[in-house]
């Protein structure tokens, strides 16, 4: 288990594949046990084996799997208990105001900033990545009806998942304007963000599209696509992007690149 604070924040399940090596490496490889948070902890569920089964394969030693029971009811005690003993921590994909009624309040949103504050890697895809940034927000089909609330705060701003496939671009400046964000990164199903200590560190797959509002009044944004290659890029205070050499992560050297760059009004 790495100690340094990282995370792995996935658009889609092509991510999940992609990144998997890492997270199970950062996990401990062969001493690894990963808590898995689904809604329901059903063993029996075709989702928890699309999970288990590539960590089982890499090695991964245990996957212990924590939601509700066939009764809907939700043991804290039990889920905090493997919490602990765990050395990854992955919440699944699924409906996003579920994973923050059971993972994003107390005392299960203590527990989990506990573990990653020391050093337990965290992981998650669509809801889990939405549910892992400072705020997370959302707007139900049925209604139209948007809505925000506070996330884990493991990475900054906003994330929005399945960008590109859904065309997320309009829905996440609404939804950075409803929860007074500057910055949202956009994960598309084949991107995996890798935060290092709260700073984005590493991309695997496809490019992130880094948004950021330049203005509210009127609505101006940026548009940055943010790459690998083979150095690190770090964002100054002032926002700005700024090349810097940084030690190897999990034995490979990265960059971020902003190779693009769109702006909108």
């Amino acid at each position: 288990m790495t100690q340094e604070r990282l995370a792995f924040l996935m658009g889609g399940y092509p991510a999940f594949e992609l990144s998997a090596d890492l997270f199970v490496t950062a996990c401990g490889g062969s001493e690894s046990r990963i808590a898995l948070l689904f809604q329901n902890a059903n063993h029996e569920d075709q989702h928890y084996l699309e999970y288990a089964d590539p960590w089982t394969k890499r090695g991964a030693r245990e996957i212990a799997l924590i939601g509700r029971d066939q009764s809907g009811l939700f043991d804290v005690a039990a889920a905090i208990e493997r919490l602990d003993r765990a050395t990854g921590i992955f919440i699944a994909g699924g409906h996003t105001p579920i994973y923050h009624e059971l993972y994003g309040t107390e005392p299960l949103r203590s527990a989990i900033h506990s573990r990653y504050a020391a050093g337990v890697p965290f992981g998650g895809i669509s809801a889990g990545a939405m549910l892992a940034a400072q705020k997370w927000a959302m707007t139900f089909e049925d209604t139209g009806r948007s809505v925000t609330q506070p996330g884990l705060g493991i990475a900054g701003g906003l994330v929005a998942v399945h960008f590109s496939e859904r065309e997320q671009l309009p829905t996440a400046l609404d939804h950075m304007a409803l929860a007074g964000a500057m910055t949202c990164h956009g994960l598309d199903e084949s991107t995996c963000a890798v935060f290092r200590n709260g700073e984005l560190w590493n991309v695997i797959g496809s490019p992130i599209h880094l948004i950021t509002m330049t203005s509210t009044s009127p609505r101006q944004f940026a548009v940055t696509r943010v790459a690998v290659h083979n150095a690190d890029i770090a964002h100054s205070e002032t926002g700005t992007l700024q090349q810097r050499h940084a030690a190897d992560l999990l034995g490979g050297r990265v960059m971020r690149n902003a190779s693009r760059s769109d702006t909108g009004q």
